[in-house]
Parts: structure tokens; sequence; C-alpha cells
């Protein structure tokens, strides 16, 4: 069997990667399938290469950011899939029903309903974002004529879904797919044996003098880039809240220009306020060197698919801190992780927490945090998780955190769940 993995992109971040593991993971089991790669861009294809993969540019299956002539857009899509497709192909599409090309939704469906295999790997949905999903709509059901629901869960026995999390699982069967054709599989966390050599000391030092860090501070990094879902404004504000004892440190800006705006206010803002955090430091030095000489990695994000964030720090003897997200850490709990730095909750008054409140209105509020020290107090007394925040992890959470991912969450336990997802597809 041939394997085309799709995605409508391959720039740098999490999907990229992902892809970029599956392929490793299908060498790791087995070097005889033969694998394709479709995508609208890709600054990078040496993962690839190296795999002996083809990656094929069409710049027509990237995001959809012009409604005009759609009709022509969707015959040049089919014709381009039709042209590269075999009968017995299987089609494994990334976030295939997340809004971003419609109309590459809609001609998978319609190839799915003439017996195409297709496997739609969802790690987001549109269903949680109204423009993403209002994007939906107007394409598929307004000017197509076509059925929405069935377009993108289409009832048929060779159209399977893979969800990351047991949440999202549950959650297709309440859109009508059935428990049959899903599957859970959580994202694998790659691993090398050289991450752990170096001296963490002399790491510290090196990261804290390539970025001017006091040395005499904890550093806490959040790994991330950063887009409004991130929140970083509860990042901000935790800074605030310690910074004269720790440096804080964010990794990456991020790349989509709307998402860039409101970057960049953040960004002027700490730097009108004097709050000192470190923004892109992951485009400045070794990132894995970065983390390791971390005193704790963060998140404060409120929306995840997977959330690598809370795997990937304990590899390299860095614990995770942060906002909790039951529904992507219930899993890793389930299979045996612990996590005593997380919390659930930052609320400014008995009904609001701080990410429900407009960039204005955040701002407004850390301004109070930064000139009024009764204000931070009284934040600190109703969020009484803050003062315990910045305990230091034992060593033996390390390793058991560490054994239950290299156990449970590796890359060639990934690639064989992964061919028994491809044998059920065809069967």
């Amino acid at each position: 069997m041939r394997i085309v993995i799709f995605h409508y992109h391959l720039n740098p971040g999490g999907v990229t990667r992902i892809i970029e593991s599956q392929v490793e993971a299908i060498r790791q089991v087995s070097q005889q399938n033969e694998i394709l790669v479709l995508t609208g861009a890709c600054e990078n294809d040496s993962v690839f290469r190296k795999n002996g993969v083809e990656v094929l540019i069409n710049p027509e299956l990237n995001y959809l950011t012009d409604t005009s002539d759609l009709e022509t857009k969707y015959n040049r899509i089919t014709r381009f899939l039709q042209s590269v497709l075999t009968d017995s192909d299987i089609l494994h599409f990334h976030n295939l029903n997340l809004g971003k090309n419609p109309i590459l939704t809609l001609a998978v469906s319609k190839l799915a309903n003439k017996g195409a295999f297709v496997l739609n790997h969802a790690h987001d949905f549109s269903e949680d974002r109204p423009a993403n999903m209002q994007l939906m709509k107007e394409v598929i059901a307004e000017k197509f004529k076509e059925n929405l629901d069935a377009i993108m869960y289409p009832k048929l026995q060779n159209y399977r879904f893979v969800t990351l999390n047991s949440f999202d699982l549950k959650r297709l069967n309440t859109y009508g797919v059935e428990a049959s054709r899903c599957n859970l599989m959580p994202n694998p966390v790659v691993f090398k044996e050289n991450q752990l050599e170096g001296n963490i000391d002399s790491w510290k030092k090196e990261i804290s003098n390539q970025l001017g860090l006091s040395p005499d501070k904890l550093t806490i990094t959040y790994p991330v880039r950063v887009i409004r879902r991130k929140n970083i404004a509860e990042f901000v504000l935790l800074a605030v809240i310690f910074s004269e004892t720790a440096n804080w440190v964010v990794t990456q800006p991020p790349q989509n220009p709307i998402e860039k705006e409101h970057y960049n206010a953040w960004k002027e803002f700490c730097h009108q306020q004097g709050i000192e955090i470190l923004w892109e430091a992951g485009t400045k030095v070794d990132f894995e060197k970065l983390i390791r000489s971390s005193d704790f990695c963060i998140s404060t994000s409120i929306q995840e698919g997977f959330g690598m964030v809370f795997m990937e720090p304990w590899l390299l003897g860095t614990a995770v801190v942060g906002r909790n997200i039951p529904m992507v850490t219930v899993d890793m709990i389930e299979s045996g992780m612990r996590f005593p730095g997380l919390y659930d909750y930052l609320e400014i008054d008995e009904e609001t927490e701080l990410h429900e409140l407009s960039i204005e209105e955040q701002m407004e509020f850390i301004h109070k945090l930064l000139v009024d020290i009764k204000q931070r107090e009284k934040l600190v007394d109703r969020n009484s998780w803050i003062k315990n925040l910045l305990i230091p992890a034992d060593a033996e959470l390390l390793a058991a955190n560490k054994s239950v991912i290299l156990e449970k969450f590796s890359l060639s336990n990934y690639g064989e769940r992964l061919n028994e997802v491809y044998r059920r597809i065809i069967k």
C-alpha cells in the first residue's frame, strides 16, 4: 500500500513535526511502505528526503485566502488529486475539517464517496473556531449547496478518523461518527539519547550569557509560537508576580500576520511597562539546551489538541507547570504521568478569569498589578496555587514521568498503532 500524507503546509510548527514523526515511525515499523507527502508549501523537506519520501507541492492545497472563482479552484484541486492518487492509496489528511481550505475538504469527501480510503487526522476542530466554521458554511453549504455534515463526517466505512485525545474521540461520536471508525492516537514524543548529554550547569551558564538572563534567577520558559489561544496575557501576569525571582522566556513569534498584530501589542506593552520578558529566544539559542537549562517549562494555553508541551520537557529533565487542560492531560494522567504544578484557574474576581477579558482589559489589569502591591497580594490570596507554582520537582517525579513517556508515547509504539489503523481502513 502507498500512504499519502497531506497537510496544507509544512512550515515549522506542531503539525509539521507530527508528520515528520509519522514518516520516521512508519519507516521504523516497515521500510516497505511507500510514502508520498502532498502539501501547499514546504520550507524544509530534509526529514522526508532522509527517509526516501517524495514531497509534492501544489499551492492550491494551502489555506484558502481568496473565495472568488471557487468552482475553478475546486476543479483544479480535484484534477490534481486524481492525477496523483491511485485506487489503493491511503489518504492520510491532517486537519481536513479545520476550515482552512473548504474546497479541499469537499474534494476529498467526494473522492471518499467514490471509494478512496481516507484517514482524517483531527488535531483541531472548526467547531471551536467560529470564523473557520463560517467559511466552511459559506463555501460548502452556500456556494456548492452540499450538506455540510455529510461532507465533514461522511458515513463511509472507507473513511476513518484519528484523534489526539479521548475527549475529541467522544466528540466525534456526538457528530454521528461510529466508534468503530474512530481511533485514539496520542502524538509520539521523539527522544534522542544525546539530549541527555552535557553538563546542565554549563549549559545554564551558556544560555544565560547568550540571552542576557540573570544567572541568579530561575528561568521559566514557554516553548511556544505565540498565538491567541496560547493565552500570553496570563504568562505576562505571572512574569509580573515573579519578576524578582525568575527570568521569563518565550521561544517563538507567530507566523500568521493576524496573530502578529496581537503578539506585537503584547511586546510593546511589556516594553512600555518595564516588564522583563525575553521574546523569541528559540531563534537565538539551541532549543534543546534552552529547555534543559530552564528550571521550569510553563504553559498558559487554554486550548490544545494534544499538548506536546506537557510531555517533551520531562525528557530533558525539566518539569512542566502552568494551566491545566483536562481534555488533554487526562489521557496522560491515566497513562501514569503526574503534574503537581498545574492549576485550573486564574481568577481576577469571583466570576472572571483573565483570559475572558479583552486585550485592553487584560493590559489594564496587569498595569494595576504593577503599580499597586496590594492588588498583587489580593490576586495571590484569591489564587492560592500561585505560592506553590515554582516548587522544584524532585528527581523521582522527573524520572517517573520520563519513564512513562518513553514506554507509552514512543515513536516505535506510535508506528505500530498507525500501521494497524491503515490495515483496518482497507479491510
